[in-house]
């Protein structure tokens, strides 16, 4: 009862501040109307024209986007009125088997991972700790706010670093968007069935109302610019981790805090109740590394293989010890090298792979499908263009099989001849690299995850 009243709370209150909002729209487009018709008198006028006529342009342009702006805050207002249907805990498209977990890791879909931290969050006694780059308030994640305000409440230990992107960049369907631009084009959601404008103003309005909250109950804490961020906003860098630790148990891997990452993305996290994992993973959260480190399993001594290692970069320029991994995995592969990511490969990995393909390895390549606005824009348009005009789907003259899944995936992950994987936050992109990002990943050549790894991602994301 307490949250379908904390719910009903919501959405009131985010009712009055859109309606409230969309007025200020309404009376800023009558004045910058009233300025323009103004100037468009000096502009009939022998002389100086050019000024007017430009002062007339300006604020007439002001005055269209404003009333766009009150139509659709107006429209996301009502939408609040007739919400969209969701389950409150959504379940996974593909039920966990007991041949797919392994005593300490377990894989899991980004719904699966939602549904389980906030069923561990409602019985948590001693922590909850978060740490992610994107957080974006819909049916879900507002389910999510309350049960963190909840166990807050009750006395337990609850911490969710943000980094500062949220608050600038709104998640509309399968795109960020900066939350004082105008979206050009404007197609609708299929999810919601809203148009991308008016859904844009709900999710920001939404999302501020529960960041407020969170930054009230003293859950939020905004993580601090780094790489070329601290000196020029939204040029790259920041946290990009994403981790969550409730009490003994932790979960890392690909999924931001958004509904759209939930139900409209491919996505994964690793669960596990590792007593190594989980404490490094919380001394790195309590005391995050300057330099780029590396953490090994205890069981690296009881095999001749890697268990387990915990990849982290510190978020300086130029500096990835995950891509350096990365690297060394495919320049040792044998047989067989399977890649899925967000963007296509570029600098020394998109070289290794070309080489690995041309001694013959099988090169698969598993990548966003086409129209993700991450892509589909300038500049990076163009050399997206000339990669996949000489990857054909299906197989070319370089021997790589590249692959976009009708799905949109946001996983990241890399498996080298079955025996090898690499699975985290990094998308393993140079780019990003070179602007310097903090991320995370876990290095495994144990043969079970190496498996769940293998097989949930790459049958998943087909």
């Amino acid at each position: 009862m307490g949250n379908t009243e904390r719910q009903s709370e919501r959405s009131t209150e985010v009712f009055g501040d859109l309606l409230y909002s969309a007025r200020d729209s309404k009376d800023r487009a009558i004045k910058s109307l009233g300025i323009a018709a103004l100037a468009s008198l000096f502009a009939f006028r022998k002389g100086h024209r050019a000024l007017p006529i430009t002062v007339a342009s300006v604020f007439g342009a002001t005055a269209l986007v404003n009333h766009l702006e009150s139509k659709e805050k107006q429209k996301a207002s009502r939408s609040l009125k007739t919400p969209v249907s969701h389950s409150e805990k959504p379940q996974s498209e593909i039920p966990l088997s007991h041949e797919q977990a392994s005593d300490e890791f377990t894989l899991e879909t980004s719904e699966e991972f939602i549904t389980d931290i906030i069923s561990s969050i409602e019985h948590a006694k001693d922590r909850v700790w978060l740490e992610f780059r994107q957080f974006e308030s819909g049916q879900v994640m507002s389910t999510l706010v309350e049960a963190l305000i909840r166990a807050k409440e009750r006395g337990v230990d609850v911490n969710f670093h943000l980094d500062s992107y949220a608050k600038y960049f709104t998640r509309v369907g399968n795109r960020d968007v900066w939350r004082y631009s105008q979206i050009l084009r404007n197609p609708k959601e299929p999810e919601t069935g809203l148009d991308e404008r008016v859904l844009k103003q709900k999710n920001r309005f939404l999302t501020e109302f529960d960041i407020e909250k969170l930054l009230a109950a003293g859950i939020v804490v905004f993580s601090k610019a780094t790489g070329r961020q601290k000196y020029i906003p939204f040029s790259g860098g920041g946290n990009h981790r994403k981790y969550v630790i409730v009490d003994e148990t932790a979960w890392l891997g690909t999924t931001e805090l958004t509904d759209s990452d939930i139900s409209g993305m491919d996505n994964f996290m690793l669960k596990t109740q590792s007593v190594r994992f989980v404490s490094i993973l919380g001394d790195i959260f309590t005391n995050p590394p300057q330099q780029d480190a590396t953490y090994r399993s205890s069981k690296e001594q009881e095999t001749d293989r890697i268990d387990w290692e915990l990849l982290v970069d510190s978020g300086k320029p130029h500096s990835s010890i995950i891509y350096k991994r990365a690297l060394e995995m495919i320049e040792n592969a044998q047989e067989k090298i399977e890649f899925v990511t967000q963007y296509w490969p570029e600098g020394d990995l998109e070289q290794v792979l070309i080489e690995k393909a041309k001694a013959g390895v099988d090169v698969r390549i598993i990548m966003q499908s086409i129209g993700d606005h991450r892509i589909w824009r300038l500049p990076f348009l163009l050399r997206f263009l000339q990669f996949i005009t000489q990857q054909p789907k299906g197989s070319n003259s370089l021997g790589m099989r590249v692959e976009l899944p009708s799905n949109p995936t946001h996983a990241k992950g890399l498996v080298v001849d079955g025996k090898s994987a690499l699975f985290g936050s990094n998308n393993l992109f140079e780019p990003t690299l070179i602007t310097g990002v903090k991320e995370i990943s876990i290095f495994t050549e144990n043969p079970e995850l190496v498996t769940q790894i293998e097989e949930r991602i790459f049958n998943h994301t087909k």
